[in-house]
């Protein structure tokens, strides 16, 4: 709940199941504080996102619902199918305040001038998913991390950096699926060196460019068998004679 809507000073009152504090000597030093916690995801709804450096993709410049990136969908699919789980496949959110006050007997902590700066497209999409699902209140439990410093250049800082991390790519997402193992099976029936690329940390001359594999059996597949770009999408000549494998590696 904010208690006040003072653009100059605000506190958030979070509930929490569970708050320890984990601050490290440095961070004794200097002064901050951080925290490591669970709430129950509409504890957090009424947090800004004002100093985050990305904000909720669902949404564009006018603040209209716009089409899903694969992450929301993921999230998302999360909440649909495995919200027992929610706490464990997502990393959660990482919240800044310049100060807190804990009330470990009542499980409150009194933030000031708190925001998430990151974990942004969690949080939109729980609240999304609420909002268009309002008689469902099995509200899944959430991690966050909990900063608490003065120091603006600081909170830029970590902003920043929470938000740049290496993406990690398809190839490795669907690698680590086994979604390659039934191809790479079929080529060794052929020639048992035969090793498919399942990782973008897969490197040398001993694996077989994947990627660019398909993109070849894409192009030589008779346009009566159906794939899945096809399906989809208008039925164009793009799509029926695959041009698509050509133009779109990624795809």
């Amino acid at each position: 709940m904010k208690e006040s809507n003072t653009p100059s000073r605000t506190t958030y009152t979070l509930q929490y199941f569970t708050l320890r504090s984990v601050s490290s000597p440095e961070d004794q030093e200097a002064n901050r504080k951080r925290y490591s916690g669970v709430a129950r995801a509409d504890r957090l709804f009424g947090l800004g996102c004002d100093e985050n450096v990305r904000a909720y993709l669902g949404l564009d410049e006018e603040g209209k619902k716009r089409k899903s990136t694969l992450v929301n969908l993921a999230i998302r699919e999360t909440i649909e199918s495995r919200r027992d789980l929610f706490p464990m496949l997502n990393s959660g959110l990482v919240i800044v305040a310049r100060s807190v006050a804990v009330d470990d007997n009542g499980k409150t902590a009194k933030l000031s001038n708190a925001s998430i700066i990151n974990g942004a497209q969690t949080m939109g999409v729980l609240e999304d998913y609420f909002k268009e699902n309002d008689g469902d209140t099995d509200y899944p439990s959430v991690n966050f991390e909990l900063i608490v410093t003065e120091d603006e250049e600081l909170i830029g800082d970590v902003s920043i950096a929470r938000n740049f991390q290496n993406r990690v790519t398809d190839l490795s997402i669907y690698g680590r699926m086994g979604r390659f193992n039934a191809l790479e099976e079929a080529m060794q029936k052929k020639d048992a060196s035969i090793q498919l690329r399942k990782s973008e940390t897969d490197f040398g001359e001993a694996y077989l460019d994947t990627e660019k594999l398909i993109q070849v059996v894409t192009a030589l597949t008779p346009k009566e068998v159906r794939l899945p770009s096809v399906e989809r999408n208008r039925k164009t000549a793009e799509t029926i004679y695959r041009v698509y494998a050509y133009r779109h590696r990624s795809r």
